[in-house]
């Protein structure tokens, strides 16, 4: 997978993931998106061009947001810290991804140290063992157990109990996955586990109680609300399309400006009430260096369910260039989380408006 291309990240690089999420076409403007870098999730869908929507940032109030600090964790293999690995032809190496549930409690995959560490709050971080240093996502099942994607190794998704214990795999080989190296996300839902191919489709590949599935089903995109699926592409230089597909067929959702070009569309996801959450990376076009933090932003941009823009969250950028493969995850009741570093470590803040 290329460095430094994608998988969600801001001023500090990542794997390769998003630059557009589960691309479709701008309605308004078909050609700028024919080779829209990396998408976020799905093929290609093609909108009527009537239907083409604008909505000016600087037009749009947006409410002050809530922002507290989750946890601070040093770079280290003590308890409560978290792996750095610098090689010296590799990109640096941090935390791959994280999860949380409705408790509040961060899961962070600290794969450079071979475990799941667990930051509650109020109590002390605790370590869950895992087998390998080659995952690069994790979700969380509904018994508090884990599940791991190995894209690059075992080629498969492990599942874990509440004690880190592996007890079996699901190969992510078959219908609708050519090759476990296309697999670029890992989503866990009431129905079953997911994985994302080539930020487009998503493919179940386990039922809900992590049984392999021969006959897989096939999402055209991220799920949003009533049954929807949801893609986002970059449209033109600082801007970004939404779209979503019904029953009815394909619609635009919105088409959100940008103060900076867009770097990476980083995240999109759907809350409990329908609201939409775009993530994106923001990279002035006269930086000299992709990771000069000075000229980088990271904006989540959220939307109502008819895609009206209800405000904006500022993440704090990354200063290094650690790579990930998650740093954004949106909480059912909309709370986005959000992991940053440097050279001192790894923080986590949550955010809402």
């Amino acid at each position: 997978m290329p460095k430094h291309v994608g998988r969600w990240i801001g001023a500090g690089a990542v794997v390769a993931t998003i630059a557009a999420i589960g691309a479709w076409p701008d309605p308004g403007a078909p050609s700028k998106l024919k080779k829209a870098a990396r998408s976020v999730a799905v093929p290609t869908w093609r909108a009527p061009a009537r239907h083409a929507v604008a909505a000016p940032a600087a037009a749009v109030p947006r409410p002050a947001p809530k922002s507290e600090q989750v946890f601070h964790a040093r770079w280290g293999s003590a308890p409560g810290e978290l792996g750095r690995r610098v090689g010296n032809e590799s990109s640096p190496e941090g935390p791959a991804s994280f999860a949380v549930d409705g408790h509040g409690r961060a899961f962070v995959l600290d794969q450079v140290n071979g475990r799941v560490q667990v930051f509650e709050p109020g109590k002390a971080p605790r370590s869950l063992p895992v087998p390998s240093d080659t995952y690069q996502d994790v979700a969380l099942t509904r018994s508090d157990g884990l599940v791991l994607l190995d894209r690059l190794s075992k080629e498969s998704v492990a599942f874990a109990d509440a004690s880190g214990k592996v007890t079996h795999e699901v190969p992510l080989v078959g219908k609708g996955v050519a090759e476990a190296g296309d697999v670029t996300g890992l989503f866990q839902r009431d129905d079953g586990t997911w994985v994302e191919v080539k930020h487009a489709n998503l493919v179940k590949i386990a039922d809900a109680d992590g049984a392999p599935l021969d006959d897989r089903a096939i999402a055209q995109g991220r799920f949003g609300a009533e049954g929807s699926q949801l893609r986002a592409s970059k449209s033109g230089a600082s801007s970004a399309f939404v779209a979503k597909k019904t029953d009815r067929g394909v619609e635009p959702l919105a088409k959100v400006e940008f103060e900076l070009p867009v770097w990476q569309l980083l995240e999109l996801e759907t809350d409990a009430r329908g609201r939409v959450f775009l993530g994106a990376s923001l990279l002035d076009e006269r930086a000299e260096a992709p990771f000069d933090v000075l000229d980088a932003r990271e904006v989540v941009v959220v939307l109502d369910p008819t895609g009206s823009e209800l405000g904006r969250l500022d993440l704090p950028a990354s200063t290094g260039a650690e790579e990930s493969f998650r740093r954004i995850r949106v909480g059912a009741d909309g709370t986005v989380y959000h992991l940053a570093w440097d050279e001192h470590g790894a923080t986590m803040r949550r955010l809402s408006l």
